[in-house]
């Protein structure tokens, strides 16, 4: 009755509409959906893969309220690397990478490489780097503006990296659980 859904897209929707949840937008339906995924039989803190869930969730909180009280530069090499493959995930699960280089994450795509490679995502920090290749001189400006008119040319009908973006989404790593772990051993 319910469609079988991969792990990678599973992943996708349980991070979506816990995010949406975190962000108040829809936490008055919380308890619902949460319930309406585990009927679907979809990752959730109460199916199998619910501790690293949860603790991908508890890491994500406490870090990114760590960057609203005291910013981004305040954070170690951990949890900046653990935010950096956050937002890039999330991005590309949303957009592929024509969204990850048109928003501001793409201010960070060499430091977010690093964070891949120290976190052990070698295959990963490897799409990223074929990625931004692609841009003049293989290196996708840091200022926004300049690198969305640097997309317009490098992928004009947003087709360009659709290549990367069904590698990315293969997930031959499991780069969230990779970012936990680099952090959780950082304590």
């Amino acid at each position: 009755m319910y469609p079988k859904l991969k792990y990678s897209e599973k992943a996708v929707v349980t991070m979506a509409i816990l995010a949406a949840c975190h962000l108040g937008v829809i936490s008055k339906m919380k308890k619902w959906i949460l319930g309406m995924l585990s009927l679907l039989g979809m990752t959730t803190a109460a199916t199998s893969h619910g501790a690293e869930e949860s603790s991908l969730w508890k890491a994500y909180s406490t870090i990114s309220e760590k960057e609203k009280k005291n910013g981004f530069d305040d954070l170690d090499e951990a949890e900046r690397a653990f935010l950096r493959v956050w937002e890039l995930e999330a991005e590309i699960n949303n957009g592929g990478f024509d969204q990850y280089f048109f928003n501001s994450s793409g201010d960070h795509c060499l430091e977010t490489k690093e964070s891949l490679i120290r976190i052990g995502a070698q295959k990963t920090a490897e799409i990223l780097a074929d990625a931004m290749f692609l841009f003049p001189d293989g290196e996708p400006s840091k200022d926004q503006t300049k690198r969305q008119n640097q997309l317009k040319e490098v992928s004009p009908d947003s087709d360009r990296f659709e290549s990367h973006d069904q590698r990315f989404l293969a997930y031959e790593e499991d780069v969230s659980g990779l970012a936990l772990k680099h952090y959780e051993e950082s304590r």
